[in-house]
């Protein structure tokens, strides 16, 4: 089993999906090949931070960093410029979520 996956989420609300993500990783015998990175930004909701840690109890090899974290990443990928790429995502999804709240209200 030395293929390895990452997926690298922004979320904008409690990432619940991981727990399905989770369940199916172990169902195929593919817990120990993914990792994932959960990318908070300053609105991210601390219950993120939780829903992270239980995963990582039951097997899940998850990286959530803080803000403070990130700030202190470095190497040719984790730049200026990508930092912001991922507020920016999450701030579009708010969007996005948000647009989809009012068309369903109508």
């Amino acid at each position: 089993m030395s293929l390895r996956a990452t997926m690298v989420l922004t979320p904008i609300a409690n990432p619940v999906v991981l727990e399905g993500y989770r369940e199916n990783f172990a169902a195929h015998s593919h817990l120990e090949q993914v990792q994932v990175i959960v990318i908070p930004d300053r609105k991210t909701p601390s219950t993120v931070f939780l829903r992270c840690a239980e995963l990582r109890k039951k097997g899940l090899d998850v990286l959530c960093p803080s803000l403070e974290e990130q700030e202190r990443f470095h190497g040719f990928i984790w730049t200026e410029s990508t930092r912001d790429y991922f507020y920016a995502m999450a701030e579009f999804m708010r969007a996005w979520v948000a647009a989809c709240r009012q068309l369903a209200a109508v």
